[in-house]
Formats: structure tokens, sequence, C-alpha cells
């Protein structure tokens, strides 16, 4: 069976990540591409062997041989698309941050229940086979309860890989800077390895660097997890060349993903007792396939997305408790508006 999908824009993140990832699958038809710039749409449409290419998405979404909707544009433009995808009977997947404030990030969530659609939202860092690999080793019970964890993800910043995405800048394009393009990627993944939700939150942010940009393009964020994990985590836009990584403190060692002063791979362990180093294998490939293998897996075999719109939502809760924290000095109890 073929799943018929079109792509809502044709910028940088399609190009490398939703055009290339969605035509890869052998069950995916890619029917139409959609962009307010015609001639990058023509070029995708071209490119990637889509039928029709459009200036206007809502003629792509009112395409009825269309299952299937990513949506691949600027932050403020996520909601009122996937809502109307989703409106459409069109399951969704959506970059991340997945909205610009929670009731909007709500409303999307609403939108895919009541037209029983799918909603993922790409939180690419879980689909990674080495973080799958920590999670099991955590799951085990090998190292014990995770106390404490520090993470980082930077980058020198968008201007570098997406050079026309001048509205990374722009807070009413964007919502948010380094927090909202990366940290919220960090958040999820750890949310992702302890298996708990986080209780309170604060940061701090500040634009260093990016004078001309009206986010921050650095942030800080301390996290009490409701398992009593403690986490420090930190994003930014001026890191050169760029990285991530995270180290998670336990009962009874360390478990390192990423850079590591042991080894080149992507996972390691010290052990307490007895002590030693540890080296595991990596799972050759993800449990779930990549985010958008994952994506119409769900869709052909009716389950709920691994990083479903419920799952952006938290994310999303999160780095807004770190931005208002940054403003009021205060720590913020989440969830900060009760819903289920």
């Amino acid at each position: 069976m073929k799943i018929k999908v079109g792509v809502i824009g044709c910028g940088q993140i399609a190009q490398v990540g939703h055009l290339p990832g969605l035509t890869s699958i052998p069950e995916v038809e890619l029917i139409a591409v959609a962009d307010i710039d015609e001639k990058k749409a023509k070029n995708a449409a071209s490119k990637f062997g889509a039928q029709y290419y459009f200036t206007d998405w809502k003629e792509l979404i009112a395409l009825n041989d269309i299952k299937a909707v990513s949506v691949a544009v600027p932050n403020y433009l996520h909601a009122e698309m996937t809502i109307a995808a989703c409106n459409a009977g069109k399951h969704v997947l959506c970059e991340k941050p997945m909205a610009t404030s929670l009731d909007e990030a709500w409303a999307m969530i609403e939108a895919s229940r009541k037209n029983n659609v799918k909603l993922e939202i790409c939180m690419a860092h879980r689909y990674n086979p080495a973080a799958q690999t920590a999670k099991d080793i955590l799951d085990s019970g090998l190292l014990g309860k995770v106390n404490m964890v520090m993470g980082y993800y930077g980058s020198p910043g968008p201007e570098y890989w997406s050079p026309d995405g001048k509205w990374f800048f722009d807070k009413k394009q964007a919502f948010g800077g380094s927090m909202a393009d990366l940290g919220i990627h960090e958040i999820d993944l750890i949310r992702f390895l302890i298996g708990s939700d986080i209780a309170k939150a604060s940061g701090f942010i500040s634009t260093l660097e990016k004078k001309n940009a009206t986010v921050e393009d650095n942030g800080i964020g301390t996290l009490v997890f409701e398992n009593g994990t403690l986490c420090t985590m930190y994003a930014s836009w001026t890191y050169k060349p760029g990285n991530s990584g995270l180290t998670l403190f336990c009962e009874k060692g360390t478990l390192y993903f990423g850079p590591n002063p042991f080894t080149d791979k992507p996972v390691a362990i010290q052990l307490m007792d007895p002590p030693g180093l540890l080296i595991p294998e990596v799972l050759p490939k993800s449990k779930w396939g990549d985010r958008y293998q994952h994506f119409i897996k769900c869709i052909l075999e009716d389950k709920v997305p691994a990083s479903n719109g419920w799952e952006g939502y938290k994310g999303l809760e999160v780095i807004t408790a770190i931005y208002e924290s940054s403003e009021t000095g205060k720590t913020i109890s989440l969830p900060m508006v009760p819903r289920t």
C-alpha cells in the first residue's frame, strides 16, 4: 500500500530531511509540494518527483489523494497548517518546536484527536540507535537510578546550515532562539532516557553574538524531574564548530552519550563496583526507523507515534517555562496548564 504524501515548505530542512527522508520509503508516493517561493517549489517537485507544486499550501491540503502531510516551515506557521491538515483528514508530521505557544500546541493535539489522524513531531534524537542503546542500558538497572544529568547542544547558528533562514532570528516567526531550536531536542532526549516528566524548571537566556536577533543565542536550563533527578542543560548558537552530548550520573556509575574521554564510540559506561569501563555495542539501526519511516509505519499499522503531539507539547512546555523563568527570575512548576 502506498501512502500519498504532500510536503509543505521546500527550504533547507525539507531539502536535507523531509523530502529525501520520505521519498526514500518504498511505501511513500510524493504527490505535491508547496512553498511561497514558486522557484523552490518547482525545483523540489522536479528533484523529488512530485506531480504538483503550489505556492498556496491550502491547495496541497485540498488534494483528496493526499493521506499525509509533512510541515517544514517557520515555527509560527506550524499550528495553522497542522490544524488545517488534520481537519482535512490528513496525518501530519510537523517540525519542532510544534508551535509558538502551549495553546496552539494543544489545539493541534485536539485537532488530531477529533479527526482520528496521527500527529508526529520531529524530535529526531530519540530515533538515534545510540540513544536507544543508552535507553536500554538505563532501563536494565545496570546503573541504578539516574541522579543527575548534564547536557549540551550547540552549533555556530542557523545561518551556517540554512543561509536563507532569516526567520530563525525573528521572535515573531520563531518564538525562541537556541533553546527552541536546539534545546528542545536535548530536553526530549533527556526525558526519553530518564522516563520521567519534569516537575520544575528555571533558566537564563541571553543574546551574546547574534546582535540583530530578537531571540536568544544562548540558554541554560535547570530542571527537576518528578522522580527526583536533577539536570542542567544548555543550548547555544555560538558553539563552534558545534556538538551535543549528555553525561548521566547514576547510582552505580556514569553513562556518557556522545563525546567522552574514553573512546570515539557514542556510548560509554564507567562502573563503580566492580570498577571498570564498558563500551556497549550500539544497535545497528533504530528500533523505529528514522522519524520519517516511523511516521509512515504508524499510519500503516495504526500506531501512536513515539514522538507524538503530547510528547512535543511536553518539550515545548519546558522551553516555555525556561523562558518565563528567565524573564521573572522564578522557578516554574509544571505542568504550567493542567491538560489531559
